[in-house]
């Protein structure tokens, strides 16, 4: 959120109905984006070290070398009593626009939920990359087990 480049939406009475939060992976930082503090929680510590491994393992720099910086979804929400009306939809489209006017070359954004790597692919992303959840083990133990649908997390990309 601090670098602006987020998008929400609310009611007329100011009620928050969903968000975008996003923000900018710049090359040669993307591994060290988020730094695992030995006094976190233990539960943010697996987290960390997940998306740690998704950024190594997805390689997007590798992918797309002529890109210096990419625009990140981070978290797309809608509030449960406002969905399958468009608002997601909206949220990246204004998430699209800001890119465009900012010059990025690319929208990336990370699917954990079965519902939300549906709707990037209905916007025409393209998927880059998947794990399933039961692939990815800490100590031959799998780590995350949601329920189903969510069985994976799916990378998706827009160029811009």
């Amino acid at each position: 959120m601090n670098d602006g480049m987020s998008v929400m939406a609310a009611t007329p009475f100011g009620q928050i109905i969903g968000v975008c939060l996003n923000g900018i992976i710049r090359r040669r930082e993307e591994l060290d984006a988020e730094k695992e503090d030995e006094n976190s929680n233990p539960k943010f510590c697996k987290i960390i070290r997940f998306l740690k491994h998704i950024e190594k393992e997805s390689d997007i720099f590798g992918k797309y070398p002529e890109m210096s910086k990419i625009l990140c979804v981070k978290i797309l929400s809608v509030d449960g009593a406002w969905r399958g009306r468009g608002i997601a939809k909206e949220l990246m489209h204004k998430t699209r626009e800001l890119a465009s006017q900012e010059s990025f070359g690319l929208v990336r954004a990370d699917c954990t939920s079965y519902y939300s790597a549906k709707a990037l692919a209905k916007l025409g992303f393209e998927c880059i990359y998947t794990l399933q959840y039961s692939d990815y083990r800490e100590d031959d133990e799998i780590v995350f087990k949601p329920d189903p649908p969510h069985n994976e997390i799916k990378i998706y990309v827009q160029e811009i």
